[in-house]
């Protein structure tokens, strides 16, 4: 039993998926900020306009 979750904890398919994961989740959260930043520096001008 111990065997097989060493050999799991190595396997280059899980740290490749857990490195995409990680790389997914900061995609996601530069494009919420950029988004966010994008909608702050809009509302302003649609401030204005009204």
């Amino acid at each position: 039993m111990l065997r097989y979750e060493q050999s799991f904890e190595r396997d280059p398919c899980e740290v490749e998926w857990k490195r995409y994961i990680a790389f997914s989740h900061k995609i996601v959260h530069l494009t919420l900020a950029n988004h966010t930043l994008i909608v702050a520096s809009r509302l302003p001008l649609t401030f204005e306009k009204s």
